[in-house]
């Protein structure tokens, strides 16, 4: 598995913590990162800040991320709680993503995160909540799913809002 290179390989050894934690047997590479040219160019300099749509719940909340973000880590906080959280990932935009969530909250659907931390601690009421980009990973799946579990597995049981099987098949003590 081929990863970006970070100072004192911090990364790498966190993944190679959980990979040796759950016994498998994958290698880990760091390789250079982004150039200087990616850094500074830009491919679409006349971009909108806030999309179109009035249901987007990025722009809705002017959270600074862009919408049409796709291929990333992202992190669900509930507001009234503070501490507890939602890690996940997807390769579709950050606005069906949320949108989806949202919907899952609004319809009560029985075992979607959020309509279940809403059972949980706020009697059934729907909760405001953030929505942050921890990671991209865009084009990159395997290192999306792998990314997700670490920052998953670096959250305590009682901040943790990911069912205990939602990322993989080893079995993890989340609630």
């Amino acid at each position: 598995m081929f990863i970006e290179a970070t100072p004192e390989s911090t990364l790498k050894n966190r993944i190679e913590n959980v990979i040796k934690k759950h016994g498998m047997k994958i290698k880990v590479v760091e390789r250079v990162g982004e150039t200087m040219k990616s850094l500074l160019q830009r491919s679409d300099p006349f971009s909108k800040k806030l999309c179109d749509k009035t249901d987007c719940v990025i722009c809705g909340k002017d959270l600074k991320i862009n919408c049409r973000e796709r291929g990333y880590i992202y992190q669900l906080r509930c507001l009234e709680c503070t501490f507890r959280v939602y890690r996940g990932q997807s390769s579709r935009a950050i606005y069906s993503r949320t949108k989806e969530h949202e919907n899952d909250l609004r319809k009560k659907k029985k075992g979607a995160p959020l309509s279940r931390h809403s059972e949980l601690y706020h009697g059934g009421n729907p909760f405001e909540y953030d929505v942050k980009i921890i990671a991209k990973c865009f084009g990159k799946p395997t290192r999306r799913l792998i990314t997700e579990a670490v920052h998953i597995d670096e959250l305590k049981d009682d901040q943790c809002m990911n069912g205990k099987k939602e990322w993989t098949y080893y079995s993890l003590k989340k609630v």
